[in-house]
């Protein structure tokens, strides 16, 4: 579990910034430093704006921040930026094809960003997420989403329907 902000502890005066190396370096109100932070959202698709913990480069949590909200523009573009960057998952607009082999099944989707090929090998690698929200994760642990299936074409969903 992660240790929370202390109560004396304003977000406000967290500030993050990317150091010479590329590194992202989260500084405390009190002056520490934190060099090699990682920015990881609790809850990525359920509420992506809320409870985001950050690692230090062992892996070790050393605070939980409630919501983006409580940090100043610019803190929060860094960290918005980081989060993306740290958790691309290209959104699936349309499904062209998904052949179920005895091993895997291979998919080939069109993204926002171009047509793409990949593997599931199991069945909890396409899964749904909330009410509408479905996302597949390849056998390469690349996570792809379609953050509603109500926005497929008729065929899109005829597809899915059989792995869901």
């Amino acid at each position: 579990m992660s240790p929370p902000l202390p109560a004396s502890l304003d977000p406000a005066q967290l500030r993050l910034a990317t150091d010479e190396f590329g590194r992202l370096t989260l500084e405390m109100p009190d002056g520490a430093r934190h060099v090699g932070v990682t920015p990881i959202r609790a809850f990525p698709t359920a509420d992506p704006g809320r409870f985001i913990a950050f690692c230090d480069p062992q892996g070790r949590e050393l605070l939980m921040l409630d919501s983006l909200d409580q940090l100043p523009a610019q803190t929060r573009a860094i960290l918005e930026a980081e989060l993306a960057r740290r958790e691309f998952q290209p959104v699936i607009t349309r499904i062209l094809e998904a052949r179920a082999g005895s091993s895997q099944t291979d998919w080939r989707v069109e993204t926002e960003r171009g047509v793409a090929s990949f593997a599931t090998t199991t069945e909890e690698q396409v899964r749904g997420v909330g009410e509408h929200a479905v996302q597949f994760t390849d056998s390469h642990g690349i996570r792809y989403r379609i953050p509603d299936v109500r926005g497929l074409d008729p065929h899109s969903r005829k597809v899915l329907r059989r792995f869901l």
